[in-house]
């Protein structure tokens, strides 16, 4: 290196490390809430699945069909999200619009919990108290 580092490119580096540092620890923030929401989709289906196994949904197979279609809705809105989330995906996309996608994830499953529970109870703690 034949330049000397000057206090302008140290400023600058420091700025691009903090910048860094923060867009990292969002995007593994991101990461673990639709790894969550999407676990507990599939908690919700299985216990969905074994109710209607158990023909408790005999009388009424209409209500097992429109539970179903309210999953398939938080189900739509999380594909929208990839696997492994990358920086470079949060940074091509409006942050605060992804926020927003997952807030409605959250108060759409919180609302389905009403109609059909995780197997998983912790599931229900973890989501109710923003854990």
């Amino acid at each position: 290196m034949s330049e000397d580092l000057t206090p302008k490119k140290l400023k600058a580096l420091i700025k691009f490390q903090r910048k860094f540092s923060l867009l990292k620890k969002n995007t593994d923030v991101i990461n673990q809430k639709v790894y969550f929401y999407k676990e507990i989709l599939m908690s919700m289906i299985n216990n969905l699945s074994l109710c209607n196994n158990l023909k408790l949904f005999q009388e009424t197979e209409s209500m097992y069909m429109s539970i179903l279609n309210e999953i398939k809705e938080v189900k739509d809105i999380l594909d929208e999200f990839p696997d492994n989330i990358s920086i470079k995906f949060v940074l091509f996309s409006d942050f605060n619009f992804l926020i927003v996608k997952l807030d409605t994830i959250k108060s759409l499953i919180v609302k389905f919990l009403n109609h059909i529970s995780p197997e998983n109870l912790n599931f229900i703690f973890k989501i109710l108290m923003d854990d």
